[in-house]
């Protein structure tokens, strides 16, 4: 957290977008790059989150097993209460297919050191998961600062 920084871009901005790096952020530290955020979003900012959610297949992402964080409603919605945001929306989305997807293409990737084409039938499968799923695999937060 760069004072001039801060000094310089606090509340101006209208949105930060904020996809699929929380997980990457050290452990621990998520709440401080979140606090960065609210100090740089205008006071009816509106912070965009999205990130993996934790659930009984987290084992089939090979990063998971490699300590890539997945993260409960529960624990995300504390992060970001502490951090000075209140949840305004939650679209939990994504299945099974979308996460077997995402496998596949590492076995391919690094392991085979081939390409990997998604299939027309499992590419259906994972947009039947943006509708909703019993197992929703990701969050897409909209959180918004507290007064």
């Amino acid at each position: 957290q760069n004072a001039e920084f801060i000094a310089r871009y606090g509340g101006t901005f209208d949105t930060v977008i904020f996809l699929d790096v929380i997980e990457h952020v050290p452990k621990g530290k998520e709440g401080v790059a979140l606090e960065l955020f609210g100090k740089l979003l205008k006071p009816e900012g509106v912070l965009i989150v999205s990130t993996m959610a934790s659930h009984v297949l987290n084992p089939i992402d090979p990063a998971w097993m490699l300590g890539h964080r997945h993260y409960s409603e529960r624990k995300l919605g504390s992060i970001l209460w502490q951090a000075g945001f209140k949840i305004a929306e939650n679209l939990k989305i994504g299945n099974l297919y979308w996460d077997l997807d995402m496998l596949y293409f590492y076995i391919c990737k690094h392991i085979l050191r081939r390409p990997y084409a998604t299939s027309d039938k499992m590419r259906q499968r994972i947009l039947d998961g943006l509708k909703g799923s019993s197992v929703p695999t990701r969050f897409y937060i909209k959180a918004t600062k507290r007064v």
